[in-house]
């Protein structure tokens, strides 16, 4: 399902990221998430997601090569092969492309976001690499 989402990274007082098209949810994001933070490190995963690719058509650390129309980035997924410029989502947008969610990439937990109204966010919680959720 398109549940869309942002994947971003702490930047100054808040954060910044880019666009994620495919399932979104947190029941599937926040285990990839994980499943590539625990395997690449946090610091690799930050560079392949969001800064050397700019949007993601699917984000999967199981993802198996086949023929598609996007960019392959084994072990990653699909990324957005069309797209050579685009701005960085941050917390001070008010417009978040349509995304439901918004996950952030933090030295020991992702920290996850729901956004309502296509304006606001509202926090739900942290997931440890540990695999241990701490609600808000």
């Amino acid at each position: 399902m398109a549940t869309r989402s942002i994947i971003a990274e702490p930047y100054g007082d808040g954060w910044r990221g880019r666009y994620a098209h495919w399932d979104g949810y947190p029941s599937v994001k926040l285990p990839q998430l994980t499943k590539l933070v625990l395997r690449d490190g946090v610091e690799t995963v930050r560079k392949t997601l969001l800064h050397d690719n700019l949007s993601w058509s699917v984000i999967d650390p199981d993802y198996e090569t086949r023929e598609t129309e996007w960019k392959v980035v084994e072990g990653y997924g699909e990324a957005h092969s069309d797209i050579k410029s685009v701005k960085w989502f941050t917390q001070n947008d008010h417009e978040f492309a349509w995304a439901e969610y918004v996950y952030v990439l933090g030295d020991k937990a992702i920290f996850a976001h729901k956004i309502e109204n296509d304006k606001t966010l509202s926090f739900v919680g942290e997931y440890r690499y540990d695999g241990e959720w701490a609600y808000a």
